[in-house]
């Protein structure tokens, strides 16, 4: 592409240049495909016209290629996070079965399970968590709501670590037992 020329009038390299004029083949930003496409120019020795590639310009595959290699490198990156997470997710759930295979083996022998409901049949339920001044109730044989009931407000009082405010909060939960 070195032996061009112009077939018809044409404005190159910021002038006009007559037909038949010789045309420099390095001119920046001409489109020698689009001008040979319209017959304004030619090679004479026939061959084929293109556009020169820029020496800056890099190459169009190496280009794809480096595009490529980095959303290559970018969906790799994102599949080890996810492996990670996975991972995690598994020692989670192999300790969680472990727990749960442990609490099986301790579970309540049958037996012990019976033992609990007769004695609750007889002493009835005892005093649950959060029940004002339980642990005091507890040290002095107060285990259960009835029991509570039955004792007289003076009998608590009585105790130490049951005041006036302790006794109001304990028959607000458990009023006591009407007196004849």
């Amino acid at each position: 592409m070195k032996n061009l020329k112009t077939v018809t009038q044409v404005f190159a390299g910021g002038k006009w240049l007559p037909a038949g004029s010789p045309l420099p083949s390095d001119l920046p930003n001409f489109d020698y495909e689009k001008h040979a496409a319209k017959g304004m120019i030619e090679d004479t020795e026939g061959e084929e016209i293109i556009n020169p590639r820029p020496e800056s310009a890099p190459d169009p595959v190496t280009t794809l290629d480096n595009h490529a290699t980095a959303a290559l490198q970018t969906a790799l990156d994102a599949a080890q996070q996810w492996e990670a997470k996975a991972t995690a997710a598994q020692t989670q759930a192999t300790q969680l079965r472990e727990q749960v295979q442990a609490a099986q083996g301790k579970a309540a022998d049958p037996a012990d399970v019976t033992a609990l409901k007769e004695y609750r049949d007889v002493v009835g339920v005892l005093l649950p968590h959060g029940f004002p001044s339980r642990s005091t109730l507890f040290e002095n044989g107060y285990y259960t709501a009835d029991m509570v009931q039955g004792a007289t407000d003076q009998e608590l009082i009585d105790l130490s670590g049951i005041a006036q405010t302790s006794l109001e909060a304990i028959r607000k939960v458990v009023p006591p037992v009407p007196q004849e």
